[in-house]
């Protein structure tokens, strides 16, 4: 009853046409204004990134649900399909990057069309509830609270001037418990009017059970209901919704009535107030343009052929990207392991390096904490005794001598390589927080404007770099250049890299930098 179709395809296993091909005939009809995904597996996905590009640029809104973002769904898909199903953070980013709209499941998925069907589409995330019931209110408020939805409270002066009109309003007045005292088409009149000319909210909503068929009728009220939001959307700019408290079929009569006045009809109170919020971010941008990278040749780099290319010189490639890294010197015999310290600055760190060592601290190859010249020849010999005991994987092992970190957030970041959609740079909390808080957020490379800002708004990542228990706000800035330079690396060297980690890279105070501590490039093994 919500939604009118222009066509209905289902594509199969892809064999002959992709979902690349179909969407990129759909963004040619003129008959199809919005497009709904069910994706299994994208089988071009170069072809499929450019056909999003060119409907965010038609201004025709792409709506993807995908199966397989848990391990066990991946492994059906692929034994089904044949398809990988491909990591449900680079695809959730690749979406993003390509200003196509994501959703869960699929009460998402038909609340986002409805919103995206209504004449006039939320610009911001700023929701009025009108309501008729105080339990109700409460119930939305909690529900809304639980799922991050923004429901303002009521400016002083536009409660007030409800409440002269309907009585008293419970909790910060939003949701608007509009029944009162008197008629209530007219103190709903008054809360819709009100709520829309604060200029505190960005979507107005009417909340009732407006399902078909239930026991207990509106107060057999619906016509007055249906004229009373056909006559507040011609008073108010914001857009104006009809909600259903629970998902199921919308009375025909009210759906058709209202939408022909352009106001659509969402059902849930999660899902279909998330979904005004999900419309109105896509609705405030834009597709970003690629930040130009000089990519390389077809000249492989000296370094393209190794195992993986250690810590010390890791850094030295990340260095001359543009990234800061830790004072260190790289040495051959104990007296100038000794030099290096008294150059760099006592306590230092001993490390051994190779291409072919694995998880050096647990083996012991990590020492911390050195204070003095004794401490070097004590620290040098551990050292050699270890890597002697680990055979040929040590074979051509250097120490490096490097430059306590102080301290200051630790981030992790890093390349990695996805089998779909190539590179993509990750980014996370770092140190002992990595495990705890398992928060990675993605972006594809080539970036675009913007990506490395979006990387570090709303997650843990951001309240640490603002500046947690007491410690002053991290230098973002220097941060942001450094994932620029990481990304920009990664861009000129592309056909080379399987994958790169840093970690930890340590912000420091705002105006003192940031510091990658330490590094691991892998390359990417070409045949032929």
């Amino acid at each position: 009853r919500r939604y009118g179709f222009s066509h209905i395809i289902s594509t199969g296993n892809e064999a002959l046409i992709s979902t690349a091909a179909y969407i990129e005939y759909l963004i040619d009809d003129p008959e199809t204004g919005i497009i709904a995904l069910f994706s299994e597996s994208i089988k071009e996905p170069d072809r499929f990134v450019a056909a999003l590009d060119r409907a965010a640029q038609m201004g025709k809104p792409v709506v993807v649900l995908k199966a397989g973002k848990s391990a066990r769904a991946a492994a059906a898909i692929q034994t089904h399909t044949g398809g990988m199903a491909g990591q449900a953070q680079v695809f959730s980013a690749v979406l993003k990057a390509h200003h196509a709209i994501e959703v869960n499941d699929l009460e998402e998925l038909t609340e986002v069309l409805s919103v995206l069907q209504g004449a006039r589409l939320p610009t911001g995330d700023r929701i009025a509830v009108v309501t008729g019931s105080g339990g109700h209110a409460e119930l939305l408020l909690d529900m809304s609270s639980r799922a991050g939805i923004n429901l303002p409270p009521l400016p002083i002066k536009t409660r007030e001037t409800i409440e002269a009109g309907v009585g008293s309003l419970t909790g910060d007045g939003n949701p608007i418990d509009a029944w009162g005292q008197g008629d209530f088409s007219e103190n709903f009149t008054l809360a819709f009017g009100e709520a829309a000319s604060s200029g505190a909210y960005d979507a107005v909503v009417l909340s009732i059970d407006a399902n078909d068929g239930q026991a207990i009728d509106y107060l057999g009220q619906d016509e007055v209901v249906t004229r009373l939001l056909i006559d507040t959307n011609a008073s108010i700019e914001q857009p104006l919704y009809l909600m259903s408290t629970r998902h199921g079929v919308q009375k025909s009569i009210q759906v058709d009535a209202i939408q022909k006045h352009g106001i659509a009809t969402i059902s849930g109170m999660v899902q279909g107030l998330g979904a005004i919020g999900r419309v109105a971010q896509w609705n405030n941008r834009t597709a970003s343009a690629v930040v130009p990278a000089e990519q390389t040749g077809g000249t492989a780099p000296d370094w393209a052929s190794r195992v993986s290319v250690h810590e010390f010189d890791a850094k030295q490639l990340l260095a001359e990207a543009g990234l800061s890294i830790t004072s260190e010197h790289i040495v051959t015999t104990v007296d100038a392991a000794q030099d290096a310290a008294e150059a760099i600055g006592f306590p230092v760190v001993m490390k051994a390096v190779g291409d072919r060592i694995p998880h050096r601290s647990e083996h012991g190859l990590i020492e911390l904490r050195l204070s003095d010249r004794e401490a070097i020849v004590q620290a040098w010999a551990r050292l050699q005794e270890r890597l002697s005991a680990m055979g040929d994987v040590a074979v051509n092992a250097g120490i490096v001598v490097q430059a306590m970190a102080t301290s200051g957030v630790e981030v992790i970041a890093g390349i990695a390589r996805d089998p779909s959609f190539g590179l993509v740079l990750a980014v996370g909390p770092g140190g002992v927080l990595a495990e705890l808080l398992d928060e990675v957020a993605m972006v594809c490379l080539p970036m675009r404007e913007g990506d490395v800002d979006r990387l570090l708004e709303g997650g843990k990542l951001e309240e640490l770099l603002r500046g947690f228990r007491g410690s002053g706000p991290a230098d973002v800035e220097a941060l942001k250049a450094s994932l620029h330079g990481l990304a920009d690396f990664a861009t000129h060297h592309a056909p080379f890299i399987e994958g790169i980690d840093i970690n930890p890279l340590i912000v420091h105070g705002q105006g003192q930098g940031c510091v990658a501590v330490d590094a691991l490039i892998v390359p990417r093994l070409l045949v032929g």
